[in-house]
């Protein structure tokens, strides 16, 4: 231990491309030309270096169709005008354009996840104010898939994870709606994830308040299910999303909304690489320590589906 203090309304040409065995990076795309023709019309140019995407009478939409399953889909979604409100971000798992799962962000930083099926859409996640968010700037969206699971990072900071079986494969694109203008860059697309792996353990390890992943630090990507009794004390933890791996898990836990103090439950944690630094943070009734490098780290993974309000 260490001392510390809709169904869319238009769509992109579908022109295919290739990734070579042995490479991780699929796809880097700069946007300094159209060499790799990106569909554009009169709400859609690209220019400046940039994806720019402006309707004034509807949504406004662009995607690629490849079969990825597994992977990562990253890109700079940057607000440049219109109602900050409103949504505009990334596509992925596109099957067509009705069937996708989608990230929206507002300018006054907000953030959104949902899923579009047979054209109707529903909201995993409503929409909620993240403080990692850049109001009105530039903000890197990043969303990691392995086979059903689905984790959202913003800005280098994990915010939501999620299962569902419904799209296993589909394309990545970016989306606006009506009034928003935004632009997107830096676009880059792995089909698999280094030194992942799926395996969960069997069964729930039991645990107490005190019980840390530090046991795990060598096995990056190893999912871990763990079980907590009722009335258990919290212990000492560092971070906000991703935690130190010496951080009291039922602690996080509570923190990230997963259990109530006090409550008996199960969790599943996935070990991660070290970090630069893990901040603080006050969630759910309890405060995480900051804290610099730490070598491993942690983070949550749901074991189920969440509730799909009606997206209006």
């Amino acid at each position: 231990m260490k001392c510390k203090s809709v169904c869319l309304m238009a769509f992109l040409l579908l022109l295919p491309w290739l990734l070579f065995a042995g490479q991780e990076l699929g796809k880097d795309e700069s946007f300094s030309d159209n060499h790799d023709r990106w569909f554009t019309d009169n709400r859609i140019t690209l220019s400046g270096g940039r994806y720019n995407f402006f309707s004034a009478t509807g949504d406004a939409f662009a995607w690629r169709t490849q079969e990825i399953a597994d992977g990562v889909v990253q890109a700079q979604a940057i607000w440049t005008g219109g109602p900050d409100t409103h949504g505009y971000g990334i596509l992925f798992r596109v099957v067509n354009e009705c069937n996708y799962y989608f990230v929206l962000l507002a300018g006054k930083g907000y953030f959104l996840v949902g899923k579009t099926e047979g054209g109707n859409a529903n909201v995993l996640h409503p929409w909620s104010f993240e403080p990692k968010l850049q109001e009105h700037g530039i903000n890197l969206i990043r969303v990691e898939m392995m086979q059903d699971t689905f984790t959202l990072f913003l800005n280098d900071t994990q915010v939501y994870s999620f299962r569902d079986t419904s799209l296993p494969s589909g394309g990545y694109g970016f989306f606006t709606q009506k009034g928003v203008r935004a632009s997107f860059d830096d676009l880059k697309v792995w089909k698999t994830v280094p030194e992942f792996t799926a395996e969960v353990e069997p069964s729930a390890i039991p645990a107490d308040g005190q019980t840390s992943a530090m046991q795990w630090r060598s096995e990056i990507g190893k999912r871990i299910r763990i079980s907590f009794p009722s009335d258990l004390l919290p212990g000492q933890f560092w971070g906000t999303y991703e935690y130190t791996d010496d951080s009291s898990i039922y602690s996080a836990a509570v923190h990230s909304g997963l259990l109530t103090l006090g409550s008996a439950g199960v969790v599943t944690i996935e070990i991660g690489e070290g970090r630069p630094s893990f901040e603080s943070s006050t969630r759910n009734g309890i405060t995480s320590s900051s804290y610099g490098y730490w070598p491993s780290s942690f983070r949550f993974l749901l074991d189920g589906q969440p509730t799909l309000p009606t997206l209006h």
